[in-house]
């Protein structure tokens, strides 16, 4: 009962909670120190050398790569090489300078070597492109075919790694044929368009779907950026018009 004159309580409002799209899961617990530092060391006594003794790695690639000096394999090559090697496709993310390029480079570069190694000549032992590697520009063409030559220091005999430069469809076309090229580096709009500038029926661009065994877009958000959908859709088609090649 409520004097006159005398005002009503307020009403007390219910608290609602907010709804939470995602809800970030709790970090784990630290490690204990002791177990931290034998994390660490076990991941410092990894190097190369062991690394490309684990992985079975030619031996010719093994010494180029002791060659460059590298000492330990960066989280995103001791992730990505075992498994790319066993011939699964691969979709790698990591950052600028993590050593990408290795993760597909030395894949491509065994198993070359792998379907050569039972001619008694190399050199004669030319069944086409063996593998294609993408890129949005011409300087990333130059620097992944910079990699894949050093890294194919002791066995350039036996493999050839070619750049379209893109000014020339039919010059690219032929750098290919008379190079012999087991793998081939370019822009989408390159090997496209060197695809459809070739001289002959039996050119080796031609015989992409039937020859072609692994094939890389690197740097896969700015090919598909830089407007190159239809000319990799148009590889692509061309490269699983016989086969089904490693993607990496």
């Amino acid at each position: 009962k409520m004097d006159h004159g005398e005002l009503p309580p307020k009403k007390k409002k219910k608290k609602t909670k907010k709804a939470v799209a995602f809800e970030e899961p709790a970090a784990p617990p630290a490690p204990a120190p002791e177990e931290q530092a034998e994390e660490e060391q076990a991941e410092e006594e990894i190097g190369w050398g062991a690394f490309c003794d684990s992985l079975e790695l030619d031996r010719r690639l093994a010494r180029a790569v002791a060659q460059l000096g590298w000492t330990r394999p960066s989280l995103v090559q001791k992730a990505t090489l075992p498994v790319a090697l066993s011939g699964r496709d691969c979709l790698v993310r990591a950052r600028t300078g993590s050593g990408k390029t290795a993760c597909y480079a030395l894949p491509i570069l065994q198993k070359v070597l792998r379907d050569k190694a039972s001619a008694s000549d190399a050199r004669k032992a030319y069944n086409g492109v063996r593998a294609l590697v993408l890129l949005p520009t011409r300087e990333l063409v130059a620097q992944a075919r910079r990699q894949l030559l050093e890294l194919a220091a002791y066995c350039r005999e036996s493999v050839t790694v070619v750049a379209l430069r893109g000014d020339s469809a039919r010059d690219d076309a032929l750098s290919v044929s008379e190079s012999r090229g087991d793998i081939v580096c370019a822009t989408p709009a390159a090997a496209r368009e060197a695809s459809e500038a070739l001289l002959d029926a039996k050119h080796p661009l031609e015989e992409l779907g039937s020859t072609c065994a692994s094939y890389v877009i690197d740097e896969a958000d700015l090919v598909l950026g830089f407007g190159y959908d239809e000319d990799v859709s148009s590889l692509i088609d061309r490269l699983q018009s016989q086969s089904k090649p490693h993607h990496l």
